[in-house]
């Protein structure tokens, strides 16, 4: 007989690698399996064209494959849901995500390189007016796609991690893992 010992850091390593979906995903899934319950509890609903309501179950041949698609559905919202932690697991997890964005925050273009933009004359309706365009020249000297690209193949496995501890930590707020609020200006 052997005996397993977790400790509280592989108990917040699980937590950190668990996958969390995002809020958007999560009602679609819940939605989803929520419309096949009412159907397989046989609930009537109102018709799309008026005049009264009906019971689908009564019209649906394969109830078994209904029944195991609500299923399915119920299962892969269980399993993206976020897992509830403790304080000290939290705690942990804020302070990973930190590490994280410190790491891959060192190397991250600005905001300036990525889109430089420059204010030249260009002709509208027959008439010369100055307007700001995308600067090519200024892109292509300074390398700033395969800057970026390089930065993405080496930051990939970080910012994945980060995205997903912010789902855990946060799950109601959508745009809690973009990176873009970390990149220079």
């Amino acid at each position: 007989m052997s005996i397993q010992i977790l400790t509280l850091g592989s108990a917040e390593k699980i937590d950190a690698k668990k996958e969390v979906w995002k809020p958007s995903e999560l009602a679609e899934l819940k939605k989803q399996y929520k419309n096949r319950e009412r159907v397989l509890n046989g609930e009537r609903t109102p018709n799309l064209m008026g005049g009264g309501d009906n019971r689908p179950l009564d019209y649906i041949q394969d109830i078994g494959d209904l029944r195991k698609m609500m299923k399915q559905y119920k299962k892969d919202y269980e399993r993206g849901l976020p897992p509830t932690l403790s304080a000290a697991t939290r705690n942990t997890l804020w302070k990973r995500a930190k590490v994280l964005k410190d790491e891959f925050t060192v190397g991250m273009l600005s905001q300036k390189e990525l889109h430089p933009v420059s204010q030249r004359q260009i002709i509208r309706n027959g008439k010369p007016v100055l307007a700001v365009v995308a600067d090519k020249d200024k892109m292509e000297s300074g390398k700033f796609i395969q800057r970026n690209r390089a930065w993405q193949k080496k930051n990939d496995e970080k910012v994945r991690e980060f995205k997903n501890i912010m789902r855990i930590l946060e799950p109601d707020n959508p745009h809690i893992g973009s990176i873009e609020k970390y990149r220079p200006k």
